[in-house]
């Protein structure tokens, strides 16, 4: 029997990185913000920021905007576009000006206002979908501000996250790599659950948190298992295997949509094309074809941005069960996401039976443990 585990963003955070892309948002905001009130003006192909502000109100200001706990206050001044900041009942309104002019970001802002969180490639797509549906002559405008803006989140994120600080081991999460198969997460099976044979890590982050567990892991087996790791999205400086950033659902009834335009440019960030670059999913092919598997799922959402991915996985007659490590907050199924999970891997499965099936029911110890950051 082999192991497939699937590492996604909550993987990351439950290692106290902040990796997700709320706090990528608030930090970009913040340093624009805080530059446009150091020389009073902000100005890049996102954002144009003015700020005219005496001396101790920009400091008093400037506190603020960076105080953690004020975030939605900081988001509010970029969805109004104009904020009038009044220092007192006798002194004049001092004047705070943000507009943003990257279209996704725009909108992943006004997202993370009203639900307090955000997802930027499902932003990128349903933008996508709008311009090709609605526009059947003058759309290249729009399309090239859409893709150039895409790129430039891109590239704001690749330097966000080289600024992080490196994660810890923890020894509950290196059990959970380490750990034999159970027999009764199994429904069915034709091998042998006491061996163990390969360990395939696919993992959808750009950092390289799980060589925290996967460096020397066969050491913890009296019969060593090949461990392979896949960094499916690409690597934080890596030209081999860049940075695969857009959506992956190209089974989604809109995506026909996209293909009749005939113009690549709709094409440019869907994921499966960036895929070709490596032989990344050519390895992947060959481990769902060497025998029986099991999946782990630690941190993934399993959402529709990776459908024919995980569709692939979840349904292949190799596949023989699906665990979830869940996050939870309290001690009660009602402080996990486990239900959250088992409804979005639900939409990976074309045969609902057979995921009823594979997926382990919720148990209480199949956590994934935090890390204080």
């Amino acid at each position: 029997m082999n192991k497939l585990m699937l590492l996604g963003n909550g993987f990351d955070l439950a290692h106290g990185m902040r990796t997700g892309y709320k706090d990528f948002l608030i930090h970009l905001l913040r340093e624009c913000t805080n530059e446009a009130l150091d020389k009073r003006v902000h100005s890049s192909a996102d954002f144009k920021i003015t700020s005219r502000f005496e001396y101790f109100t920009n400091m008093d200001f400037k506190k603020a905007i960076n105080n953690p706990d004020n975030w939605e206050m900081l988001l509010g001044y970029f969805v109004s576009n104009e904020s009038l900041i009044t220092t007192g009942n006798k002194e004049p309104a001092r004047e705070f000006i943000a507009h943003c002019l990257n279209p996704i970001l725009k909108k992943a802002i006004k997202s993370c206002s009203t639900l307090g969180w955000v997802d930027i490639e499902q932003i990128y797509y349903d933008e996508l979908i709008r311009i090709a549906s609605s526009d059947n002559t003058g759309y290249d405008k729009k399309l090239k501000a859409l893709n150039d803006g895409l790129d430039r989140v891109k590239m704001h994120l690749h330097t966000y996250l080289n600024k992080l600080h490196e994660p810890s081991f923890n020894n509950f999460t290196n059990r959970i790599f380490a750990s034999a198969f159970k027999k009764s997460d199994f429904l069915s099976s034709s091998t042998d659950l006491s061996k163990l044979d390969h360990i395939l890590v696919i993992n959808f982050n750009y950092t390289h948190t799980p060589n925290l567990y996967t460096e020397g892991l066969s050491a913890n087996f009296k019969v060593a298992p090949s461990v392979t790791t896949i960094n499916i999205h690409g690597k934080l400086d890596d030209v081999e295997n860049p940075l695969i950033f857009g959506f992956g659902d190209e089974m989604d009834d809109h995506y026909k949509v996209l293909e009749k335009k005939n113009d690549n440019r709709f094409l440019d960030n869907i994921k499966s094309f960036g895929y070709f670059r490596t032989d990344n999913l050519r390895k992947l092919s060959q481990f769902l074809e060497e025998g029986e598997y099991q999946v782990q799922i630690m941190g993934h959402s399993c959402g529709l941005s990776d459908w024919v991915m995980l569709n692939r996985i979840f349904e292949h007659e190799n596949s023989r069960s699906i665990k979830i490590f869940h996050h939870r907050k309290g001690d009660d199924f009602t402080d996990t996401n486990y239900k959250e999970l088992t409804q979005n891997i639900s939409r990976h499965f074309n045969k609902k039976q057979r995921m009823r099936d594979l997926v382990v029911p919720y148990k209480f110890e199949n956590f994934l443990p935090q890390v204080d950051a």
